[in-house]
């Protein structure tokens, strides 16, 4: 009769929330490759750094025409993404895929909007973005929205290699005083042409292995963190090189300075990208020539691990509940707007974790308290109570943490509204 009673509850509540002006039903379909909205990250945190030092040297430097002969150019590609978008991990495959071939010269970094302030920033106040999936070549030289064919990508990085750009370099080297616990990262730009050069010099901070992940493909148990996911600007400034000389900049900083905390040095990727001052006319909707942003395209790049090879920490993610989703005793039953997850009854919290080396344990915590380790996959837990009365409906925090076997950890944590539990 219990059991009977709590299965009638779940169906008034369920129906309540469904017939809810506030919550909408979302039909699933596959016929549609872009998404057109996320929610702007809650993460308001800014991080103006600047240089420690500016030191102009003269050269006897070669000849722009001469020089730029010699210059490969690296395109730059920016991909923009979000936890929760249906057709991001097909792009962000695509990305890998040509970028691990080696057989192009491009370096690409994730802006996960929905989780990096200054990825939202980037994204959306400067691109002006259409939708997502959205990928930026060169700073807006190209653009290409919604999932499209690896050719299409591959033809356009191609493209942007061998546009005509100014005899310009720049190259970023970076190391982790562990003494002082700071990141020293070091810049130096040339300029081999016969004129003044001036630009914007970024450097991107970004993860190697992400600490997040999609949470579309966790529906299939597929938990794949991004790669190279920005998390902050080491420097956004703009810089000016004489004819025929060089620049020397240098930063140092505390990684708590950054918008993202708990980095681990040995997971940080640097970018360098050195923007051309002259404004040029985008589109974020190429096709129809819409959603018009500034476009400053990309006249070099360069790329540093802070410790080449470092050990990364592991890879960890909720694959239930599922995000967005009403769960009855564990089981999702339907998919709601604005991305809310509701637990209704006892439910199975189930994580996925994965490491080079190998997973030591995974805890649960609800409310960052510790409840169960689990030391064997399936990593799982099942919730039949939180407290000790059950509520009507409450808002709660499930993390999980994943720990290898060097005691490197990952979390992952979901906001999740509990009925009757």
């Amino acid at each position: 009769m219990i059991s009977l009673l709590k299965i009638i509850s779940a169906l008034v509540i369920v129906s309540f929330l469904v017939s809810s002006s506030f919550f909408v039903l979302v039909p699933e379909t596959k016929e549609i490759n872009i998404d057109t909205d996320t929610t702007k990250p809650s993460d308001n945190t800014t991080n103006d750094n600047t240089s420690n030092q500016n030191n102009t040297n003269k050269e006897d430097n070669e000849t722009g025409n001469n020089k730029q002969e010699e210059l490969t150019h690296y395109v730059f590609v920016e991909e923009a993404t979000a936890t929760t978008c249906r057709y991001c991990p097909l792009v962000a495959t695509i990305l890998d895929k040509l970028y691990i071939s080696g057989n192009y010269h491009f370096y690409y970094i994730s802006l996960v909007e929905d989780k990096s302030e200054k990825a939202y920033n980037r994204i959306v106040k400067e691109y002006n973005r259409f939708g997502l999936p959205s990928v930026y070549i060169d700073g807006g030289y190209r653009v290409i929205t919604g999932a499209q064919s690896e050719s299409d990508y591959m033809q356009a990085i191609l493209d942007a290699e061998k546009r005509t750009v100014p005899a310009v370099s720049v190259n970023v080297t970076a190391s982790y005083d562990e003494n002082n616990s700071e990141l020293v990262t070091s810049v130096v730009i040339n300029n081999y042409e016969n004129i003044t050069y001036t630009g914007r010099l970024r450097l991107y901070l970004s993860e190697k292995i992400s600490r997040w992940y999609n949470t579309i493909t966790a529906e299939t148990e597929k938990v794949e963190p991004y790669h190279f996911s920005f998390v902050d600007y080491i420097t956004n400034e703009q810089v000016t090189i004489d004819p025929n000389d060089n620049l020397t900049l240098s930063y140092t900083n505390k990684l708590s300075d950054f918008a993202v905390k708990d980095l681990d040095y040995e997971n940080l990727v640097i970018f360098g990208v050195l923007f051309n001052s002259e404004k040029k006319t985008g589109y974020s909707n190429p096709q129809e020539n819409k959603n018009e942003f500034d476009a400053y395209y990309a006249d070099a790049a360069d790329k540093t691990e802070v410790v080449e090879g470092g050990n990364t920490p592991p890879a960890v993610g909720i694959i239930n509940p599922q995000v967005g989703k009403i769960h009855v005793f564990g089981k999702p039953i339907l998919k709601i707007q604005f991305a809310n997850t509701f637990l209704i009854g006892k439910t199975t919290i189930e994580a996925v974790a994965k490491d080079d080396s190998g997973i030591k344990k995974v805890d649960f915590y609800i409310d960052d308290e510790l409840l169960f380790e689990d030391t064997e996959a399936p990593y799982e837990y099942t919730v039949k109570k939180i407290g000790n009365i059950r509520h009507l409906i409450r808002k709660h925090t499930i993390k999980v943490v994943a720990y290898d076997d060097t005691d490197k950890s990952t979390s992952s944590e979901l906001d999740v509204f509990t009925i009757l539990l």
